[in-house]
């Protein structure tokens, strides 16, 4: 895994690989400009805008993520993981927390994708470096103050138990966490007449 975080002129935050990114320095190591490999999309970057409604994750903006760790389950309907990097802007450690569709980790890893509201849980500055602890410790911790905002879209309005895995970079299972699901509202799907029920996790 090795992505990038940039920003379109909309504010919408995506990753790309870091092999398509290419940041511009000066002597002194701030950042002149950034571009990719695609020209098309070049013309629809942006900047970090306070008044964008994702400015809460423009700190993270140019943060390069090389570690990460996937959370899943089997009767969970998406799987989620935590991005760990540093910012070339600020060179903090940051971190992301995102849902991506079922087994679709290699898909992320080799393409990037958008990022936008139904992708993202949380992100910011690490208040630690992952040499004083182990990243894994990171995301158990990290976990628990985030999994309030974690909201899933469900077929069925039935509240269920599930088993949570953790596995680190390596596919080693480090974590298990039960949780519980609650119904906070339900929504028409326009495109197909369904409902769907939005549940959070406890």
């Amino acid at each position: 895994m090795d992505l990038t975080l940039l920003l379109l002129n909309n504010g919408k935050p995506f990753l790309i690989p870091t092999n398509k990114c290419h940041i511009k320095k000066n002597a002194d190591g701030q950042v002149q400009s950034c571009t990719t490999d695609d020209p098309s999309l070049n013309s629809n970057l942006g900047a970090p805008d306070p008044q964008s409604p994702y400015a809460d994750y423009h700190t993270l903006y140019l943060s390069r993520f090389t570690k990460y760790a996937l959370i899943t389950s089997v009767r969970f309907p998406v799987d989620m993981v935590f991005l760990f990097g540093k910012s070339e802007v600020s060179d903090q450690v940051t971190f992301l927390f995102i849902k991506i569709p079922k087994e679709s980790v290699r898909t992320l890893s080799e393409h990037g994708t958008l990022l936008d509201g139904s992708f993202l849980v949380g992100g910011g500055i690490a208040n630690q470096n992952f040499n004083d602890i182990p990243y894994q410790r990171h995301v158990k911790d990290l976990f628990q103050v985030l999994k309030n905002r974690i909201r899933v879209n469900f077929s069925t309005q039935v509240c269920n138990n599930y088993v949570l895995s953790f596995f680190d970079a390596e596919g080693n299972l480090f974590d298990t966490e039960y949780v519980n699901t609650k119904l906070e509202d339900t929504i028409l799907e326009p495109s197909t007449g369904d409902t769907l029920y939005i549940k959070t996790l406890q």
